[in-house]
């Protein structure tokens, strides 16, 4: 079963962060990253409905 997707990716630059800088830049880089995510999925999300009403 495979993991690396997008998931070690994402989770690698935390722990480095977290290695290198501390627990505090590994949450900041942390949110970062979520709301990243959270943007490219809302976008993906408004491509897929304007696709499915025919509007792309």
């Amino acid at each position: 079963m495979p993991l690396i997707d997008g998931t070690l990716s994402a989770l690698a630059p935390i722990f480095a962060a977290a290695l290198l800088a501390g627990p505090r830049a590994a949450l900041f880089l942390g949110l970062a990253t979520a709301s990243l995510v959270q943007v490219a999925l809302g976008g993906a999300l408004i491509v897929g409905v304007g696709l499915f009403l025919g509007r792309v």
